[in-house]
């Protein structure tokens, strides 16, 4: 699992925003990527970047990398109330994406 990154990752907190979609708490995520020796994990919240700057702390604290991602929503129109939204995830490469990232 060494060299196994998850980059599309939900955890109790995107349940605010949408529909359930985890109820496991991202410490323990954390916790168990260490215990498999991954080097990185990736949150991906839907519409959200709650407690990213925890996240990342408890990631440092267990030596792993934090991914800085959001889940978002595409549509082709806002001018009418359309169920043809797409999911896209995008994550931060580097500061300048996270801020980017922290902007929209």
């Amino acid at each position: 699992m060494q060299n196994y990154v998850v980059f599309h990752l939900h955890s109790d907190l995107s349940n605010g925003v949408t529909n359930i979609d985890s109820v496991t708490k991202y410490e323990q995520y954390i916790k168990y990527a260490q215990s498999l020796g991954m080097k990185a994990i990736g949150f991906s919240e839907h519409g959200s970047i709650f407690e990213h700057i925890k996240k990342r702390q408890l990631c440092e604290s267990f030596g792993i990398k934090y991914i800085h991602g959001e889940e978002f929503y595409l549509t082709e129109t806002l001018s009418e109330k359309l169920k043809d939204n797409y999911h896209i995830v995008i994550m931060a490469k580097n500061y300048q994406g996270y801020l980017e990232l922290n902007r929209l």
